[in-house]
């Protein structure tokens, strides 16, 4: 990665959060965010080239032919016959929803603690199956982070701190959760990013901010922090929770699978702002610059 600041010397501004949430459906008009007013059009009106990766990311998987991590270097496998299919940018990961999935040797890199995080990807589901379809899962017992298609077909993100509180009640194992609104089950791609800013999950879809939630109790258990690193692995299209979760390269068949086809998987240590994630959508099939 270290070519992109050559081609995009913006990745060495600081980029500021949010100064106030956007409202829903929002971005596509003049928006404060980032700290600068940006002037955005619809996909359609727009030639598309790359786009500088924003500043944060801290693994990327392209899907391009190969399961490499082209940030962060962490072995990831296609285990049980997951292959690829063409892609919205290059190639993409393909996942027949029965039994594979990919599967990630994680490094310290994706255990974000108390931060703020992004993950985004683009994906073109052909059926939910098992309940829902997993896009990445980093899942260590109680904490866990992630981004997924729910039962319905939307998009969610959601994010669960690393010990339960004990007792009963709203605060005996809080978590947050924010679903889209779009059905992604039309056999079409589409632009998905869920958000973390502290207590709230944001949930992006095709550039456009469809849901939110908020949980204040999720900081008062390890201010927040979301620690999976007691797990080996993290995956792709695939879920494993069952007994022996933690050191098990294989997913779980008998758990959610995603069917279908997903592609620029990315995470960022930080929570991008609507401008960032419009124009990452916005780019299209030229994607990000990679040299």
């Amino acid at each position: 990665m270290r070519h992109l600041f050559s081609v995009c010397p913006t990745l060495l501004w600081p980029v500021h959060r949010f100064r106030r949430l956007p409202r829903l459906g929002q971005p596509l008009s003049m928006v404060a965010a980032c700290g600068i007013f940006v002037a955005l059009t619809p996909l359609a009106t727009q030639a598309q080239t790359c786009v500088c990766p924003p500043p944060g990311m801290v693994a990327w998987w392209p899907g391009d032919g190969n399961a490499n991590d082209i940030v962060a270097g962490q072995p990831t496998t296609l285990v049980n016959g997951a292959t690829f299919g063409p892609g919205l940018v290059g190639q993409a990961f393909k996942l027949d929803g029965v039994d594979d999935g990919i599967s990630i040797l994680k490094s310290p890199a994706l255990n974000l603690g108390t931060s703020d995080f992004t993950i985004d990807a683009w994906v073109k589901v052909a059926a939910i199956v098992g309940g829902s379809g997993p896009i990445f899962f980093n899942y260590a017992g109680v904490p866990s982070y992630g981004l997924q298609v729910d039962q319905t077909g939307r998009a969610q993100i959601f994010f669960r701190p690393g010990v339960a509180i004990i007792g009963g009640g709203p605060q005996a194992n809080p978590s947050v959760t924010a679903t889209g609104t779009t059905v992604l089950t039309d056999g079409q791609w589409h632009h998905v990013a869920g958000v973390r800013i502290r207590a709230t999950a944001l949930i992006f879809v095709d550039g456009l901010l469809e849901g939110s939630a908020t949980n204040p109790t999720v900081l008062n258990v390890n201010f927040g922090g979301v620690d999976t690193s007691g797990c080996k692995y993290a995956r792709i299209g695939s879920l494993h929770t069952a007994p022996n979760h933690c050191t098990s390269l294989n997913p779980n068949p008998a758990e959610a699978r995603f069917q279908g086809l997903i592609d620029e998987v990315e995470i960022f240590n930080r929570a991008l702002c609507a401008t960032e994630i419009q124009a990452i959508f916005n780019a299209g099939k030229a994607g990000k610059c990679k040299h």
